[in-house]
């Protein structure tokens, strides 16, 4: 296989996990874990965690995804949306030696949070929101949506058969997703930051604050 996602629900089974899969020899095992505030210090506790057990020793890195108000949970939560915030997690985890990977979603955020960085590593690591740009999702009906956390949400009540279509340039170009697509490259033209011209902001959930 090419590379293995381990959530932490339960800590001693998915440390286990981690290591049956890199004592067969895997080097692309990573956890993902969904970051929000309310597990913020928590977070810092995985990364002591993961850096200390012997099970986990030979983990590639820990991919934090963006908490998106949706499913069971919507409400409840909120997403981490201060760069400063995030900057310590990575901080922290630079200083532990461990690897740090992030989603999309987060791309605005943690271009924020590492605007000291060199420039040029950073543009080339974090790419923000792709979708109907170079990704969508397709459901197991055969449904086509800009990603997987938009279906059901307002203008994606519905999807864009893909079964149906004669060929997926027609499902591509389609007006929804050409709106969806310039609605999402459109997010950044007001901001006045280095990272504008690159920088996406999801143009479905409020993930990120630093457009306004």
């Amino acid at each position: 296989m090419g590379a293995v996602s381990v959530s932490v629900h339960n800590k001693e089974i998915a440390f286990n996990a981690i290591k049956k899969l890199t004592d067969a020899g895997m080097t692309q095992v990573n956890v993902h874990w969904v970051l929000y505030k309310q597990n913020y210090e928590e977070t810092f506790k995985l990364i002591d965690d993961l850096t200390s057990d012997e099970r986990t020793k030979k983990l590639n890195a820990l991919v934090l995804l963006a908490y998106k108000p949706k499913g069971r949970n919507k409400g409840n939560f909120e997403s981490i949306k201060d760069p400063s915030m995030y900057a310590k997690l990575v901080d922290y985890a630079k200083s532990k030696k461990l690897n740090i990977g992030m989603d999309s979603c987060s791309g605005p955020v943690v271009f924020k949070a590492t605007k000291d960085e060199d420039y040029d590593y950073i543009t080339q690591v974090v790419t923000p929101c792709e979708s109907t740009l170079e990704s969508s999702y397709i459901n197991v009906e055969g449904d086509f949506f800009p990603c997987s956390f938009t279906e059901g949400e307002k203008g994606w009540e519905t999807g864009i058969s893909v079964i149906e279509a004669e060929k997926f340039s027609d499902v591509w170009y389609n007006d929804r997703v050409v709106e969806f697509r310039n609605k999402l490259l459109a997010t950044s033209k007001n901001c006045n930051c280095k990272f504008s011209k690159l920088c996406r902001h999801c143009p479905t959930f409020e993930v990120t604050t630093c457009h306004k």
